[in-house]
Order: C-alpha cells, then sequence, then structure tokens
C-alpha cells in the first residue's frame, strides 16, 4: 500500500458536489446507481498515486479501473465494530475520501467493507469525518505511512503481507484488500527478483570490497527505487532490509530509512 498525496481538490469536483448532493439527500438512502459523477477526478488520482492502485500498488492503465471511496458511498460493512449498514453519500464528491484503485482490490477485495473498532460511532448523514469512527481499514492518504503497519516477508519461497510489529491496522488491512492473492504473490516474486535482487547483491559486494565510492552509487540507486513512483515501494524497501542487513550497511557507515519514511 502507498501513501498518497492527493495535492488540491479540483474546481470540477466541487462542481459536481454541489449539483449531485442535494439530489442525493432528497432521495434519504441513495443506492449505488444513484449516487455519479465522481469519476469526473479519476485521471488526477491516478497521476497523484504515480499510476498505482493505492491498495496493492500494482502498475494501472487510467482505463478500465475505479476510483474508489475510501469510506463506501452506499453501503458500508462496519463490522466488528457496528451492524448499521448506510453508506457516505453525502461524502461521494469530497476529495479527502476518494482513491485511485484497480478492479481487483475495489469491487473483488474491499467491496464496501469499512471496518471500525469496537467502540466507535459511526457517522450519521452529513457529518464530517472522523467523529467518534475508529476505522480499522488504512487509509493511504491519512496522517500515517501504511508503510509503517504493514510489511513484506519472504515466506515459502514467496512475498507475503504481514502486519508490521503486530499492527492491528495492518492486519485488517491485508485480510480486507486481499493483499496476498496469488497473483500479487507472484507479481511480487517476479519484482524483487528482476529488480530488488541484482541492486541488493551490489550492495553487498561493494561493502565486501570495501569500495566506498561504489558502495555509495549502489546505495543511492538501492534508495532511488524507494521513492513514490517506483513500483511496490514498500516491497522493495523490505526486500533490501532481507538481502542486506542493517549490519551490513552499519559497516559501510549508512542505514536504511525508518518505515515513516518509505515512498513519501
Amino acid at each position: 500500500m502507498i501513501h498518497v498525496r492527493r495535492g488540491r481538490a479540483p474546481v470540477e469536483l466541487a462542481h459536481a458536489r454541489a449539483r449531485e448532493v442535494p439530489k442525493l439527500r432528497a432521495l434519504g438512502s441513495p443506492c449505488s446507481n444513484d449516487i455519479k459523477g465522481y469519476a469526473i477526478v479519476a485521471e488526477r488520482l491516478w497521476k497523484a498515486q504515480h499510476h498505482k492502485c493505492c491498495y496493492c500498488e500494482a502498475m494501472l492503465r487510467r482505463q478500465y479501473n475505479d476510483v474508489d471511496h475510501y469510506r463506501p458511498k452506499a453501503s458500508a460493512d462496519r463490522t466488528p465494530g457496528s451492524m448499521e449498514l448506510h453508506g457516505y453519500w453525502w461524502l461521494a464528491f469530497s476529495w479527502g475520501n476518494l482513491l485511485f484503485t484497480c478492479n481487483s482490490c475495489n469491487r473483488s477485495a474491499k467491496k464496501t467493507s469499512f471496518p471500525l473498532a469496537a467502540s466507535s460511532v459511526p457517522l450519521r448523514a452529513e457529518q464530517r469525518p472522523p467523529g467518534k469512527e475508529q476505522p480499522l481499514l488504512l487509509d493511504p492518504a491519512g496522517k500515517i505511512n501504511p508503510v509503517q503497519h504493514i510489511q513484506f516477508k519472504l515466506l515459502q519461497k514467496q512475498w507475503y503481507a504481514r502486519p508490521r510489529n503486530g499492527s492491528v491496522l495492518g492486519s485488517w488491512t491485508i485480510n480486507i484488500c486481499k493483499l496476498n492473492a496469488q497473483d500479487l504473490l507472484e507479481l511480487r516474486l517476479e519484482h524483487v527478483e528482476g529488480v530488488v535482487v541484482d541492486a541488493a547483491s551490489e550492495i553487498n559486494d561493494a561493502i565486501a570490497a570495501n569500495d566506498r565510492p561504489r558502495i555509495s552509487r549502489a546505495f543511492r540507486r538501492a534508495t532511488a527505487m524507494l521513492n513514490p513512483a517506483s513500483a511496490f515501494v514498500g516491497l522493495t524497501y523490505d526486500a533490501f532490509r532481507h538481502y542486506v542487513s542493517s549490519a551490513t550497511l552499519a559497516r559501510a557507515g549508512v542505514t536504511w530509512p525508518q518505515p515513516s519514511d518509505v515512498g513519501t
């Protein structure tokens, strides 16, 4: 999962909200088919997310993929914290509630899930988030970098998403977004073997040779792969830490960034 920085809300979204929300308010409990027009920001979100799905980090084409609502627009499954099912229709055109996703994450995995902690009180119509809600689903555009909650570990020759340091938010998000689906496991393995392993080997070889200029070049190359536009940033970070230990780096006087600084 990537850390999303959307930038300023586009003017066209404000116009759509002014036009559509009164219609939804008049309906009282609009269904999904009643809520239209928010997809005008799809390209803006796609570019802000560096052409990646905000949940699985797969690189995407603009067409045939979705604008997702972090808080579901028409119906929301809030278990275990609440049995209430009403959606967040009044946030359907809110810039802070919109993300760009692949079909698999949006339609097959997340769907209407929005789990809340047991002490939460669901928002009522027209209330602004977060109120007394305590979401268990990570917000890619939230204040906390998702890399702090989700890590990738090599298990049985596959790179699995796991909650970092036992994170409850990480665990819920991994399960809801199906971040260990078989196709993702295959894409991750291909990425690590095709991109990360060679770069990690270059660092290890340079350190073993005590070649300072070569170490510097190899480390710059590796950390450049942790910028937000790169593929599978969270995976890349943990794969590098797997193949090049902190102790090895310490001999060269360099360190990996903290999870909070990855992909920002």
